[in-house]
């Protein structure tokens, strides 16, 4: 019976590796380097046929393929580690709006006995007779503010959370409306409401800061017109 050469000098010779040899150069799971790839090659360079050997450029696409792949995996590695240090701070400076005012587009604010109501009305042109009203959440009307004659622009509003029927009103969420003569008939005007930052919610990499608002709920960051 034959039996197989174990030699490893006679082994080297040829070219080849014992399996122990091959065991110990085994990479961890999927992770090649670059003198790996060398290795590789320079053994695939040693073990081809002589007849048909392997073409330059054959051997220069194959690197720079894998050049580009391991360049491109060191790119991500750079840009989860930059993720990671914008997600971290974006929770050390999200930790600051905690307590402050913020303004948000919307026509639901919450009335609070000891800051009243406030928000801002952006008017697209001048006019007359700008109104804004408070409504109950059971849509009665509470309150009607006569702001008169505005210019184009931001105007600002205040309730204090007086009634037209007399006493104030109760803590809790309410709804803003507000209108002006344009001239022709009534035409409705966009409101921010301002609102008090409960605390903040940040996400993970892909997802968006929240903020939670004093008696109004999770907002996204994104619907926050300015920080107060």
């Amino acid at each position: 019976m034959s039996t197989i050469n174990n030699n490893l000098s006679d082994l080297d010779a040829l070219g080849l590796r014992s399996v122990d040899q091959l065991k110990a150069t085994e990479p961890k799971g999927n992770d090649m380097n670059m003198e790996m790839f060398m290795e590789l090659m320079t053994t695939q360079m040693k073990n081809q046929d002589p007849l048909k050997p392997m073409d330059n450029n054959q051997f220069l696409g194959q690197l720079a393929q894998f050049s580009s792949v391991q360049g491109l995996q060191t790119l991500n590695d750079n840009f989860s580690a930059l993720a990671s240090s914008l997600t971290s701070n974006q929770a050390l400076q999200a930790g600051g709006l905690v307590d402050r005012s913020v303004l948000t587009e919307g026509s639901r604010a919450y009335f609070n006995p000891e800051r009243g109501l406030e928000g801002e009305l952006n008017l697209d042109s001048s006019g007359t007779d700008v109104q804004v009203r408070i409504y109950s959440a059971a849509g009665s009307l509470m309150k009607s503010l006569n702001l008169g004659t505005q210019a184009e622009g931001s105007l600002p509003f205040k309730w204090d959370g007086s009634l037209d029927a007399g006493g104030s009103a109760p803590a809790g969420v309410y709804r803003v409306e507000a209108d002006y003569y344009d001239g022709k008939g009534r035409a409705p005007i966009n409101t921010l409401v301002s609102a008090r930052v409960d605390s903040v919610v940040v996400g993970k990499t892909n997802e968006q800061l929240t903020l939670n608002l004093e008696g109004m709920g999770s907002v996204p960051f994104n619907r926050i017109s300015r920080i107060q």
